[in-house]
């Protein structure tokens, strides 16, 4: 069991202390730390995170490979999670966005990230 995040912070409960997530939701509140996370910024654990924030450096047409390789690679140790496709585009305000559809725990989830 995992304490909610949102925008960073913790989530306070209703009743007193911190709202806490489990299965599904714990399960994607997981996958999305690990994704957005810079792989190598936390030195006790340099294989934490992902390598999406590299996808500018690539040529537009090996985008959407990059990704996809880049989200396997950061999901890697998490067992019931896998990245089937990946779609690089552009948001309005010019960053990359990334569209990930991933099978977590037996169930299709869509996730969008900028980078």
């Amino acid at each position: 069991m995992d304490l909610k995040l949102s925008l960073g912070q913790y989530v306070p409960s209703e009743h007193a202390g911190l709202e806490t997530l489990s299965g599904q939701e714990e399960l994607i509140q997981r996958v999305l730390m690990k994704l957005q996370a810079p792989r190598g910024a936390f030195p006790p654990l340099p294989d934490y995170g992902s390598r999406l924030y590299l996808l500018h450096r690539e040529k537009p047409s090996h985008r959407n490979t990059a990704a996809l390789l880049f989200a396997a690679e950061a999901l890697e140790e998490e067992d019931s999670v896998t990245v089937e496709s990946a779609e690089v585009s552009l948001s309005e305000n010019g960053q990359l966005l990334v569209a990930l559809r991933l099978t977590a725990a037996g169930e299709a989830t869509a996730i969008e990230l900028e980078v």
